[in-house]
């Protein structure tokens, strides 16, 4: 009995050396930490789209794993700054799927829109200098992608796509008949012009749903706040030498909204006290 009581002695001390040892090494046990909000709705997300591949198979599982892995991650201060306006400016519509991809290069943040599906926001930042934004810029951004997606129609999306690229196709279809028959070159030159005014439809729906974007989101935000966070993400990186079709500058929307050009700083020039 003597010797159970000594050895049961000898291990709890072993124990109580060893968890000694350990807090000395790594320090004191951390304090319990909440989850944000944005957190649960990844993992409840994460969670739903494994449910649905579930009964899939198994090669099903490995090629969703395959995309997880190759699609870029999403940072959680963007997911905390997005759960947060949908909450603010109390989103009725459909929630957009949010989507990041860091550039190489030092460019302007910006944010596009793809209407098709569900709808998703792509925001683009600079991979090494994306920390250092603040958060009204991210606000800004995020604002001005929730506002595209609702003024966007999907159904005006495709049915101007569609007539450019079947107007396209027509044109390169007609183009070894031009020098055939004449009635081929009446034709190539229909289809030509209808392909041009797709070409334009597309321009001119993309600078629309861009600047009415700015001004829902001036109403959502307010105007100094969307001014102001416009202003700092001109001063980020260089503007894009080939802007996407459509795409107003970050100046001219700068210009509409807040009604004051943008400052140029030429690099050229300095300051002798």
């Amino acid at each position: 009995m003597f010797q159970k009581n000594a050895q049961a002695k000898s291990s709890t001390k072993q124990v109580r050396n060893l968890d000694e040892q350990l807090a000395a090494y790594y320090g004191p046990a951390l304090p319990p930490h909440v989850l944000s909000e944005a957190a649960w709705l990844h993992l409840r997300d994460r969670l739903d789209q494994v449910c649905q591949d579930a009964p899939r198979g198994r090669h099903m599982r490995q090629l969703s794993l395959g995309r997880a892995r190759r699609s870029p991650a999403i940072p959680p201060v963007l997911q905390a700054t997005f759960a947060e306006l949908l909450a603010q400016i109390n989103y009725r519509h459909p929630s957009p799927e949010l989507r990041c991809h860091f550039s190489a290069h030092r460019i302007q943040p910006r944010v596009r829109f793809m209407p098709l599906g569900r709808g998703q926001i792509h925001v683009i930042l600079p991979a090494q200098s994306w920390q250092f934004l603040q958060a009204i810029e991210l606000e800004v951004l995020l604002t001005v992608g929730l506002a595209r997606a609702a003024g966007a129609s999907r159904a005006l999306f495709v049915l101007v796509r569609a007539f450019f690229a079947a107007s396209f196709l027509l044109t390169l279809a007609m183009l070894p008949f031009t020098s055939a028959d004449r009635r081929y070159l009446w034709l190539f030159c229909l289809a030509l012009a209808c392909c041009m005014a797709g070409a334009g439809l597309i321009f001119w729906q993309e600078r629309t749903l861009v600047f009415r974007g700015d001004r829902q989101a001036v109403q959502w935000l307010g105007r100094e706040r969307v001014c102001r966070g416009l202003h700092l993400l001109a001063e980020h990186g260089r503007p894009p030498r080939r802007p996407a079709w459509g795409e107003p500058s970050l100046n001219e929307r700068i210009a509409r909204v807040c009604g004051s050009p943008v400052k140029t700083k030429d690099e050229h020039l300095t300051l002798v006290g």
